[in-house]
């Protein structure tokens, strides 16, 4: 904005200093609804920084563009759909704020956890908000956002008429919670339309809402047991030697139209990787179709395996090693039998076992479908 001698020029909206109070102060136009989009979505799409001669820092994208796809980006899918998001959640939080001398004490209205078997005896819960008007204004509607549904769960008190609220009065306005016997989370915002009497000019305040039905018993036992924290990264080890389990027998039965070509690496291609540690990880690969000798099943108990989290089947294999010994060579075993929460495995007759030793354990993927895909 351009300011000097008390006139100013938004450049930004393209309007001039006005003529009448509030109109021709620039700080009330500055904390308008117009300007404020704009400035937001201006800073979204225009705040780039140019890192060198050759890129251009996408502040809204958190990328890096070089200068001859800077347009193309500008342009993108993607970075539209951002600015839009800028655009709306300006909206949002501007909607959300106190204006208009009106005062929306309550900033939300959390009806907190509501106990399922207690829906019974009292099906609905009533929170109140309070509002305070610094000047003479009328509430014209207020209305819950899903109200507009026929199976709305929460619900405005119905306002037959405007209510006029004098200079420092109070008014309070019931929102009722009817989940109608079910569980879940609810969430909604309630939209209060006022018009000030004076300037004959309408604004509106949002309110969030927010409701739990639950089972108190099975919310304590989902909560977390302790903060968060995030793994460290563990770099991968190269498996130098992998002993080989034996296949399940069901997978022996098959009888293939068409069998299946050895996992051979092209010629050419071992050429090029032949040196180095390549080579060495395209020995480890051949040694994968290695036979090996039968010796008893080895079970291993799986977290999650009915809820299918890991998904294993017969024919899957997984490798072991032992946790102390990082230098030890793994063992490949082959899924022989699946239970409700362990697996039975096969490992070669060298693998030795016993209660309460730890193991590192690799879930493996199987390939045979993907191989038979690209036959």
């Amino acid at each position: 904005a351009l300011q000097g001698n008390k006139l100013w020029e938004c450049w930004i909206c393209n309007v001039k200093q006005g003529k009448k109070p509030p109109f021709d102060s620039y700080e009330f136009h500055e904390n308008t609804f117009k300007h404020r989009t704009r400035v937001a979505a201006l800073a979204a799409s225009s705040a780039t920084q140019q890192q060198d001669d050759e890129e251009h820092r996408c502040e809204l994208c958190n990328v890096d563009v070089p200068a001859q796809l800077w347009s193309a980006h500008f342009n993108s899918v993607s970075h539209k759909r951002k600015e839009k998001f800028i655009v709306y959640d300006t909206a949002l939080k501007d909607a959300e704020k106190d204006k208009g001398g009106v005062v929306v004490q309550e900033k939300e209205l959390d009806f907190g956890t509501v106990e399922l078997a207690t829906l019974e005896t009292q099906p609905t819960r009533v929170k109140t908000f309070t509002i305070t008007a610094q000047r003479k204004v009328k509430l014209r509607e207020a209305r819950v956002t899903s109200s507009i549904g026929t199976y709305a769960h929460l619900r405005e008190s119905k306002l037959n008429t405007a209510i006029k609220i004098g200079a420092g009065g109070k008014f309070g306005l019931k929102v009722d919670f009817d989940p109608k016997g079910n569980r879940g989370h609810y969430d909604d915002r309630l939209e209060l339309i006022f018009e000030d009497t004076a300037a004959h000019t309408r604004f509106f305040i949002v309110r969030p809402l927010h409701a739990i039905v639950a089972v108190q018993a099975d919310l304590d036992l989902l909560a977390p047991t302790a903060p968060y924290q995030k793994p460290k990264p563990r770099p991968k080890e190269t498996e130098t030697a992998v002993i080989e389990g034996p296949r399940p027998p069901q997978l022996a039965k098959i009888s293939w139209v068409k069998p299946l070509w050895d996992e051979d690496v092209p010629t050419f291609l071992k050429v090029l990787v032949e040196d180095g540690t390549v080579g060495e990880k395209i020995r480890a690969l051949q040694a994968e179709m290695l036979p090996a000798e039968v010796n008893a099943k080895t079970y291993v108990s799986v977290p999650g395996l009915a809820e299918k989290r890991p998904s294993v089947i017969v024919g899957d294999r997984i490798k072991v090693r032992n946790h102390k010994q990082r230098t030890e060579h793994w063992f490949r075993g082959f899924v022989h039998v699946v239970e409700q929460l362990q697996v039975g495995l096969k490992f070669a007759p060298s693998f030795n076992s016993f209660r309460g030793q730890k193991y590192d354990v690799r879930f493996e993927l199987n390939r045979l479908t993907l191989r038979r895909m690209h036959q």
